[in-house]
Parts: structure tokens; C-alpha cells; sequence
């Protein structure tokens, strides 16, 4: 059993580690390749910079894993194999590779978020807005019907006094 599959390991294709790789369909994206197949997963392009050094690291850890084949069995014996100071330089590559991606993406992240920010307008500051501009209204319409009111009772009042003053002078003339 064990002969059929380290026979079968033995013929298998050398397939790329998974990572992020140039879209093998075209364009400017670049896709990810999950060890075995393209997945439906896309992203823009670091810058130059980055991505170079994106590219090494996933390089250096493709050529670490040793393809399929290597990753089924574990990549400890290819890092035992190598030399300390090799393995530091190699950590320290992909660290780096690792903290400028994260970087970048958080850069990304960052210009989206104040992109929206200012394009944020808050619906609590437009409806109360909108809001006190009926409470002004509806207080100014208030107040031109008190006043109003106020002026007719006093018409009404003088009215209804020299109406009462005019019959009493009537009744007092005779």
C-alpha cells in the first residue's frame, strides 16, 4: 500500500505552492491559487515594490514546500536541510513579505474608510435638521395666531364694552 502511493507521489505533478499568482485568464488582477485549483478569489496588484518582494517570498516558500508533493510530507526536512543563517534570511524574507502586505492592505483600508467618511452624510444630523426647521415653523405660526387671538379679544373686548356703554346710555337718556 504504501509503495502504490509513494509511487503515486512520485508521478504527481509538481503544482505550485498556494498563494496569490498573476491571473493565468489575463488582466492586471492577480488570483489565488489554492495549492490545487484557481479559486474565485481576485485582488489588485501591490505596487512594484511589494510586489516583488511578495514574489520572492512566495517563491522561496514554494521552492521550501517542494510543490504537492512536499507539503503533503511536511517541509521539515527541506528547512532542517538548510543552513541557520539561511533559515533566519528566509523567515526574515517572508515576515517582511508578510508585514508589507499588511501594510498595503491596511493602507487600502484606510484610503476606503476616509473616502466614505466624507462621503458619510449622517441621517440623524440631516433629520434633525430637518426637524427643527418644522419646530420653528410650527412656533412662528404660534405665535402670529397668539397674537392674533390676542388682538381680536381685545377688538371684541372694546367692541362688546361700547356696545354694553351705548345701551346703558340709552336706558339712562330716558
Amino acid at each position: 500500500m504504501n509503495v502504490a502511493m509513494n509511487a503515486a507521489a512520485a508521478t504527481a505533478p509538481v503544482r505550485p505552492a498556494a498563494g496569490w499568482y498573476p491571473d493565468p485568464e489575463g488582466g492586471v488582477r492577480l488570483r489565488w491559487w489554492d495549492g490545487e485549483d484557481w479559486s474565485d478569489r481576485y485582488r489588485s496588484r501591490p505596487p512594484a515594490a511589494g510586489y516583488a518582494a511578495t514574489t520572492a517570498a512566495a517563491a522561496a516558500a514554494g521552492a521550501l514546500a517542494g510543490g504537492a508533493g512536499a507539503l503533503a510530507g511536511g517541509a521539515g526536512p527541506v528547512l532542517a536541510s538548510l543552513r541557520p543563517e539561511d533559515r533566519r534570511l528566509l523567515v526574515d524574507e517572508v515576515r517582511q513579505a508578510a508585514r508589507s502586505e499588511m501594510d498595503r492592505a491596511l493602507d487600502t483600508v484606510e484610503a476606503r474608510v476616509g473616502v466614505a467618511a466624507q462621503r458619510f452624510q449622517p441621517l440623524v444630523g440631516a433629520y434633525t435638521n430637518q426637524i427643527l426647521r418644522v419646530v420653528r415653523r410650527l412656533a412662528l405660526l404660534a405665535l402670529v395666531l397668539l397674537i392674533g387671538y390676542l388682538v381680536l379679544q381685545a377688538v371684541g373686548q372694546a367692541a362688546v364694552l361700547d356696545w354694553i356703554g351705548d345701551r346703558i346710555d340709552r336706558l339712562t337718556e330716558r
